[in-house]
C-alpha cells in the first residue's frame, strides 16, 4: 500500500465518529481498570491514531505488520 493511503487512514481514523467513539469506550475501560502508571502495547496499531490519543492519559507503545504504517505512527 502506498504510504498516502496510509495518511488518508490516519485522517479518516483521526476525526471519524466510530472511530472517536472507539477511543472514548478504550479510554473509560482503561481508567477504571488499568493504573495509570502501567504500560500498555497496541498489537496492530496500523498508524497509530488510537496511540496518539492516548499520550496524555497513560503510557502506550505500539507495533504493527506493515512497516508503512508503522513508519507513519512515528
Amino acid at each position: 500500500m502506498d504510504i498516502s493511503e496510509f495518511q488518508n487512514m490516519f485522517k479518516a481514523e483521526d476525526g471519524h465518529w466510530w472511530f472517536k467513539g472507539k477511543r472514548a469506550i478504550i479510554k473509560y475501560l482503561l481508567k477504571d481498570n488499568v493504573k495509570t502508571d502501567s504500560k500498555i502495547l497496541d498489537f496492530g496499531c496500523g498508524c497509530g491514531a488510537t496511540l496518539a490519543s492516548f499520550k496524555n492519559v497513560i503510557h502506550a507503545e505500539g507495533v504493527d505488520v506493515s512497516e508503512k504504517a508503522f513508519q507513519r505512527k512515528q
